[in-house]
């Protein structure tokens, strides 16, 4: 499943990013429609929230030795509506947006002032951003909740180690993590849209 998340994902922002144009030009275009122009921008948000479902996923290392300390198995293996499994009440781990949804929708929009800017291929980039990490509730805490320029580096400076294995596992029986901050398909991009 981690491995497919990754390959539905590019798939899925090829045909989201037409949707997602369209949609910010009618956000544009309805800018003096209040009740118009929040619901295009009430679809873009879904949209970009949605896009969870087939984000590439990280966990950080404290989460998988919280993990590894409970036989959970690999977290990344695992969707938000999964967590009642194996965290009743939430309590423990945390689904993170790496780059929160309010983030991708504010860069579209970014996109969509300069009507040139919002070919297709700008706005799949932007979409293409999304991650989710699995971190510990006390993680949480230290990140920004929105706005991170360069998501990578709000997890550097709250001190989350993100790590995967090749093998899918997450395990630490056969040696050392392999580390990356660029999980394990997706490179971040921190150039301008």
């Amino acid at each position: 499943m981690i491995r497919e998340s990754g390959a539905q994902m590019e798939d899925l922002v090829e045909d989201l990013a037409d949707t997602a144009t369209h949609l910010l030009a009618n956000y544009v275009r309805h800018q003096g429609s209040k009740p118009l122009q929040a619901w295009y921008a009430s679809l873009l948000k879904h949209l970009c929230r949605e896009l969870e479902d087939f984000a590439p996923r990280n966990v950080s290392k404290a989460a998988c030795d919280e993990a590894l300390r409970n036989d959970i198995a690999d977290l990344r293996e695992f969707h938000w509506n999964d967590q009642h499994k194996f965290d009743k009440g939430r309590e423990v781990f945390q689904w993170e947006h790496m780059v929160p949804a309010s983030d991708l929708f504010w860069d579209l929009v970014a996109l969509a002032k300069d009507a040139k800017h919002t070919e297709h291929e700008r706005v799949a980039k932007v979409l293409r951003r999304a991650r989710i990490a699995w971190i510990l509730k006390d993680e949480d805490k230290g990140l920004p909740k929105n706005r991170r320029a360069d998501p990578w580096r709000a997890y550097q400076d709250a001190k989350i180690e993100l790590v995967y294995r090749t093998c899918g596992v997450c395990s630490r029986e056969d040696g050392e993590y392999e580390c990356s901050i660029h999980g394990d398909r997706w490179p971040p991009t921190t150039s301008a849209y």
